[in-house]
């Protein structure tokens, strides 16, 4: 299962999920948690900036994000632009919380 963590100076949480155990249920349910695992990571990204006060930085809908990688490809330009926003707020999100990079 996944390791629930307190973020640092707020009262929101987070969620460590493990790599391997991602993609195997990936795999197992034909791609279908691959849209769950990329909402709740928009989730928890839009939480951390509501409790920051970086909602602007951190996004605002990740309902939108999903549909930008599930419909979107039908454009094909709003996934590639969801993932590069997406990428962006991670970084953001380990600023804001005060993790260094390795």
């Amino acid at each position: 299962m996944a390791e629930v963590i307190p973020i640092h100076g707020t009262s929101a949480r987070a969620k460590i999920r493990h790599p391997l155990v991602a993609f195997g249920l990936v795999f197992l349910t034909l791609g279908i948690y691959y849209l769950v695992w990329y909402y709740k990571v928009n989730r928890e990204l839009r939480d951390l900036g509501r409790a920051t006060d970086e909602e602007t930085r951190l996004g605002r809908s990740p309902l939108t994000s999903l549909l930008a990688i599930s419909v979107g490809w039908l454009i094909l330009v709003p996934p590639f632009v969801s993932f590069y926003r997406t990428f962006q707020r991670i970084e953001t999100a380990q600023e804001v919380s005060g993790m260094t990079q390795v």
